[in-house]
């Protein structure tokens, strides 16, 4: 039976290395009540997305939006231009928040984001 547990134990251990870290796959749950809308402007899309799950958005109230019609594969390539909500505004949770955003050409030139 020992051998049984220990091999469980590092099947888990494997398969949460092998997931990665961070919020890649986590869903959201929403949240309701409202929120001070923070400055995203200038920020990293992923570090927008970021910031707007702690406030409690769901995954589906957040939506960067190219300035072109293409898809954002990467949210850490590109940087907020526009938030549809004006920073320092109280929101609802429950909002449709629009970051139109535009790609960086040089992700890794760009350390101040």
């Amino acid at each position: 039976m020992k051998k049984h547990t220990t091999t469980a134990a590092l099947l888990l251990a494997a398969a949460a290395l092998l997931t990665g870290c961070g919020d890649a796959g986590r869903t959201h749950p929403a949240r309701t009540g409202s929120v001070i809308m923070p400055k995203e402007v200038g920020k990293r899309g992923d570090a927008a997305e970021d910031d707007l799950h702690r406030l409690g958005f769901a995954d589906d109230r957040i939506k960067l939006r190219p300035e072109m019609h293409v898809f954002v594969g990467m949210p850490s390539h590109w940087v907020v231009d526009e938030q549809s909500v004006k920073a320092g505004a109280r929101v609802d949770l429950r909002a449709k928040i629009v970051l139109t955003v535009h790609r960086m050409n040089h992700p890794w030139r760009h350390h101040d984001y």
